[in-house]
Order: structure tokens, then sequence, then C-alpha cells
């Protein structure tokens, strides 16, 4: 997300409020996940409105990319945590904190800067 930030030359907002369609220039409304997930899906992701919202933003980006094939390289920002999600795993993120659920805490104070010159890791 940080080298996104800097490729796109865009003031750096906190992760868990970084709607990457949006700052590319979608014009659509906030997607709803509902038609996209199960009814369990969609329960477990009301339990957190955080974490909904990266899905909320990967879905919103995924069908901006539809029409803008040029952004579908951004997709990369959201994947990590939604491939955890999908092997079973689960995270919490807030403004300043990214947990994954029994395995690591990444302080998000500062997030900008610690990131990015990192490469993405891969996982």
């Amino acid at each position: 997300m940080a080298q996104f930030y800097k490729a796109e030359q865009l003031k750096p907002m906190p992760p868990a409020f970084t709607n990457v369609a949006k700052l590319l220039g979608d014009q659509e409304e906030e997607l709803d996940i509902s038609p996209y997930c199960s009814s369990e899906a969609v329960a477990y992701l009301n339990q957190n409105s955080y974490v909904k919202r990266i899905f909320e933003y990967y879905l919103q980006l995924a069908k901006y990319a539809e029409n803008t094939p040029s952004i579908s390289q951004y997709l990369d920002i959201y994947e990590p945590l939604i491939i955890l999600f999908e092997r079973g795993g689960s995270f919490t993120i807030k403004p300043l904190s990214l947990e994954i659920t029994q395995v690591s805490h990444f302080p998000l104070n500062n997030w900008y800067e610690k990131f990015v010159e990192k490469d993405p890791i891969d996982i």
C-alpha cells in the first residue's frame, strides 16, 4: 500500500481507510458485499467494520478494474489479507494496528515510512 501511495504521489492515509478505487477516480458508491459473499461470510464480516471495509474496498477495486484494466495491478494491495482469510486465518485492522490472529501484530503508526521501501511479502 505504501508503494501505491508513492507511485500515485498521494498523501498516505491509514490503511484501514484506504479505498484505492476511490483514490484512483472510481465514482461509484461504496460496494455492498452481500451479493458477493455467503450469508455466513457477511455475518462474520459484520462483526468488525474495519475488516469488512477491507473486503468492500477489494471488491470495489476489482469491479472498477473490469472497466479500467490498467489499475488491476493494485489488487495486490488487498490480496494478502484476502488470501489469509480464504486459508482460514483471520485478522483485525484498526487505524493504528493490524493483527494477524494468533500469528503477529503490526503497529501501523508511521506505517508509510516503515513500509515504503520494503518489498512485498509473498504469503
